[in-house]
């Protein structure tokens, strides 16, 4: 109708907290950074009463479903109890954490309540008497990223939220550790990479954490720490993750910390043993097959090979004469590096050694690069939404101007293990699929990745895996066509 519910005035910084009563009369509590709670009685709401119970900010307020008390927890590491209906306090505890508190919530049956806090742990409490019934601890050797910020407690299970994004699954008769830990992606997934052996699926962030999930049990991913134990997410790198590979020493990814790291993934401890300093900023990561170590980094500021943990040789941008934009390795023997200067320069490889052999040009800056299984042929991607596909024998073009569909900046290409498809995403939010052998033929997979496609990985023949810049990892089933 327009009409007005009330007016909610009174506090002199920022609200950090509202609940609403759930239960006739009907109230509003609010919780504020000026240390003050406010009790709003309506509607139309207007204020009924300030208290000043605590003495830091108070950063989150709850009633009971029942609506018979009311709580609020505070940086003080007090909670503060409340009459539901007249809003005075009615009990108290103080120095109920070791640290702050930043969350509280009620049971479905308003029995008891749940507190987070910084000191790492989750409390029960009875709301009758007020007494600490369990306390739920979160890591045996807890680190600053498991403190927790914040709890809800449902019909169906108990959560508490961690610094380090970690949700975690509590339960009574286990208090000493979660029943279950829930770890992803938060942010743009920015890389991906699969092992077909273990079955595997890699998912770097803009972030700089790398998870591992198994895509033939259960789905769980698991963060891959890196070597820094201080960082509070657990992330593996120190900025956006640019490039991940799965070779035979295991995972091999690159980001814009400027490093490289290493991996190893036969086991479950999932962590980071080894990372080098890059001369420049990653912009690619390639290598040719899993059964090598042998991996090509790209960088704006040279190209370089790493076999294992050891850099082979590289090539500075004063010796290539361009800025590498990607790159691409075929068996050992060869190197496809796309340019800014709107050209693929293709290398052979010998012992470490580049040597020209041709360049192709394209009508915008190269943006993806993938050698066919069989390495018959090489795809090219570029900033103007264009696909081409070359023969690596006679670098004659076997595809051109045809495969043009996209309407912005490829940034990924795929093959399909047996090199009968391949697949293509675009800041478009498109993925196209190509039939290599009959160029005509073409399959559209729309609106797949909310702010476009980030990456792209191939599970098996017709199994696609995508990543994208809305922080979402999908599989595709595709069908055979002709």
């Amino acid at each position: 109708t327009g009409n007005t519910a009330g007016e909610m005035v009174g506090h002199n910084k920022r609200v950090l907290s509202v609940s609403y009563k759930p239960t006739r009369p009907f109230r509003i509590l609010t919780g504020s950074e000026d240390f003050r709670t406010i009790v709003y009685a309506g509607p139309p709401f207007k204020l009924d009463h300030s208290m000043n119970s605590h003495t830091n900010f108070v950063n989150c307020v709850r009633y009971s479903p029942d609506g018979n008390r009311a709580v609020s927890v505070s940086t003080d590491k007090k909670i503060q109890v409340y009459d539901g209906k007249t809003g005075e306090p009615t009990g108290e505890i103080p120095n109920a954490h070791a640290g702050g508190i930043y969350s509280v919530s009620f049971s479905p049956d308003s029995a008891y309540f749940i507190t987070a806090s910084a000191d790492k742990t989750v409390k029960l409490w009875n709301a009758e008497s007020l007494a600490l019934e369990q306390t739920f601890t979160i890591s045996a050797a807890p680190q600053i990223g498991d403190a927790q910020v914040a709890v809800l407690w449902t019909k169906h299970a108990i959560l508490s939220f961690s610094l380090n994004g970690n949700i975690n699954v509590l339960n009574r008769a286990t208090p000493e550790a979660p029943e279950r830990i829930i770890q992803s992606q938060q942010v743009s997934v920015s890389a991906l990479a699969v092992d077909r052996v273990t079955q595997s699926l890699f998912t770097g962030s803009y972030d700089g954490v790398v998870c591992k999930r198994s895509l033939v049990g259960a789905p769980e991913a698991l963060r891959v720490r890196g070597t820094d134990k201080a960082s509070i997410s657990g992330a593996a790198h120190g900025n956006k993750v640019t490039g991940m590979v799965v070779v035979a020493g295991g995972l091999v990814s690159v980001g814009w910390d400027d490093k490289i790291r290493f991996s190893t993934i036969d086991d479950n401890t999932a962590a980071y043993h080894t990372d080098l300093d890059l001369v420049g900023q990653p912009v690619g990561l390639a290598s040719c097959t899993a059964t090598t170590d042998l991996v090509l980094v790209m960088t704006n500021q040279e190209v370089a090979l790493f076999r294992g943990t050891s850099k082979v040789s590289s090539l500075s941008v004063a010796e290539l004469g361009f800025a590498p934009t990607c790159g691409a390795l075929l068996n050992e023997t060869q190197v496809a590096i796309g340019g800014a200067d709107f050209k693929t320069h293709i290398y052979a490889l010998n012992d470490g050694a580049f040597t020209a052999v041709t360049t192709i040009a394209t009508r915008s800056a190269v943006s993806a690069l993938a050698y066919s299984p069989a390495g018959d042929a090489l795809a090219i991607g570029d900033d103007g939404r264009q696909v081409e596909l070359y023969d690596t024998t006679t670098w004659e073009a076997r595809v051109k101007g045809k495969w043009v569909f996209h309407t912005s900046k490829i940034t990924s290409l795929a093959w399909s293990p047996e090199g009968r498809y391949l697949a293509s995403g675009s800041l478009d939010e498109n993925i196209y699929l190509w039939n290599a052998a009959n160029p005509a033929s073409k399959l559209q997979l729309p609106f797949t990745h909310n702010g476009g496609v980030s990456a792209l990985e191939w599970l098996a023949e017709g199994k696609l895996i995508s990543g994208g810049n809305d922080g979402a990892v999908v599989t595709w089933n595709v069908p055979a066509f002709e």
